[in-house]
């Protein structure tokens, strides 16, 4: 009876390690994709707000009218006219 109890007791913490892992395994697993989907969202918002300033830049540009591209792109014009 007492040669028994070791292997039992051996038995029951492998019972018990195999029944754990994979619950701990798949909390890894998930905590990891949940971590993945922040720093892609995140990505996400970054390249949005670039784009958006770009947008705001570009909008600016045209109410302040940028004399230097405004100026180049009317003496273009001047000169494809007057090549016609």
């Amino acid at each position: 009876m007492y040669s028994i109890l070791p292997y039992v007791f051996l038995l029951t913490i492998i019972i018990i390690l195999l029944l754990t892992c994979p619950i701990s395994s798949q909390l890894r697993l998930k905590n990891a994709i949940e971590e993945k989907s922040i720093k892609d969202l995140k990505k996400f918002k970054v390249h949005t707000k670039q784009i958006m300033n770009s947008e705001k830049e570009q909008k600016n540009a045209l109410k302040r009218k940028n004399r230097n591209h405004y100026s180049r792109t009317k003496n273009w014009r001047i000169c494809y006219y007057t090549r016609q």
